[in-house]
């Protein structure tokens, strides 16, 4: 409890890109450290405590994909894309949706509602990476 009497809970982990992300961000050259990968058939596998680049096509992990949490794959893209893709909530936060903005595009509002922002958030990585990178 804190100090006001309210019930603290720590018992938070890290959201990671699904495989189907993750397969799309290292298309799109994604080469940075992560805890995390999944194997050529979608299983996630955690190779070594320290990070590696998964997706470096002539490392010994060439037939995998690189794992990363979602705020990893969102910075990525802002720093390299100039593209920001913002999770906000709905009435009383019952619901999710993300916005993407960014320099030379306009900004998206996607109509979809989600119930979750982990949810929201997958959906904007996976928006983006199929409609808007090059």
């Amino acid at each position: 409890m804190d100090t006001n009497g309210k019930k603290i809970i720590n018992d938070i982990n890290e959201n990671y890109c699904s495989f189907e992300v993750s397969k799309l961000l290292k298309e799109k050259r994604f080469e940075q450290l992560t805890q995390k990968a999944f194997i050529e058939d979608g299983t996630e596998y955690q190779f070594e405590t320290t990070p590696q680049n998964y997706n470096d096509e002539n490392g010994r992990f060439y037939k995998t994909s690189s794992r990363p949490t979602h705020s990893l794959a969102i910075e990525w893209i802002r720093v390299n894309y100039k593209i920001w893709i913002d999770i906000q909530s709905t009435v009383k936060f019952k619901y999710y949706v993300y916005l993407i903005r960014g320099k030379k595009i306009e900004d998206f509002y996607n109509l979809i509602y989600f119930k979750t922002p982990q949810e929201a958030t997958e959906a904007g990585l996976l928006y983006t990476l199929q409609n808007l990178l090059q």
